[in-house]
């Protein structure tokens, strides 16, 4: 069953606030959702319930087209990655910039 767009947001909330650093990061993040829900968001969810009662899975077409449908080798997904502590990253957007920037200068 799909979720509501409430529990769906709420959903998004109780996991992105925890990697927020500031107030005014998980305020303006709080209000972007209000703005989400009462814009968008609303007419997404609905086309997503239309999507629903016209397929027999909802999540089916776009599951095998993130798997099948990509053009390069789907080998090197590795959906169960962990990663221990980066000294020195304190914060999720310094832990961030420090993948960001290894993934740099990897390649």
């Amino acid at each position: 069953p799909i979720p509501s767009l409430e529990a769906s947001c709420n959903k998004y909330l109780s996991t992105v606030l925890p990697l927020l650093d500031t107030d005014e990061e998980k305020a303006a993040t709080k209000a972007s959702i209000e703005a989400f829900k009462a814009g968008d968001g609303a007419i997404l969810h609905q086309h997503l319930v239309e999507y629903d009662e016209a397929n027999a899975n909802y999540i089916e077409h776009f599951y095998r087209e993130i798997y099948t449908g990509y053009k390069g080798s789907n080998f090197s997904l590795n959906p169960n990655f962990i990663m221990g502590d980066i000294p020195g990253c304190d914060t999720a957007a310094k832990t961030a910039a420090a993948l960001s920037m290894a993934a740099l200068r990897y390649h």
